[in-house]
């Protein structure tokens, strides 16, 4: 009896293996494109943040370069994984608000995802929506 099932554990991990190993590494690449979604935002949340106290005497043309570069800076020094930014973030420094008539910042990041990363062979099925991310944040200036 013990012959006839000699071999059988190793046919069956060589047809299941490939599926296991496949499923671990979509699940760590969903991680990783969640961590690069949750770290864009909040470096958004941060530049904004930065934006609305810097000093009220600074031109809007120097806060948006001072935001830009606070930007850039995060989003290099291991804030994405997969992503890289999409040209310049967009500032829109000392804008009144239409609803509360107050001065905001307004800060708009997209990132795209990096060319050249391994393709497995379950990232040529990738969906399109998540080839580029996008963060928006308005927050009221504080002088």
């Amino acid at each position: 009896m013990q012959n006839k099932n000699r071999g059988a554990a190793m046919v069956e991990f060589a047809l299941v293996a490939p599926f296991f190993f496949m499923l671990i590494s979509c699940i760590i690449y969903g991680a990783m494109v969640m961590h690069d979604i949750n770290s864009l935002n909040e470096i958004t949340r941060n530049a904004a943040r930065y934006g609305s106290v810097i000093a009220s005497g600074v031109t809007p043309a120097e806060k948006t370069a001072e935001v830009q570069k606070f930007i850039r800076n995060k989003a290099a020094n291991g804030g994405l994984f997969l992503y890289e930014l999409n040209g310049d973030p967009k500032v829109s420094a000392d804008e009144n608000s239409e609803v509360t008539n107050e001065k905001t910042i307004k800060v708009v990041v997209t990132a795209q995802m990096k060319d050249g990363l391994p393709t497995f062979l379950f990232l040529d099925y990738f969906p399109a929506s998540l080839k580029t991310i996008s963060s928006t944040i308005t927050m009221r200036r504080e002088d």
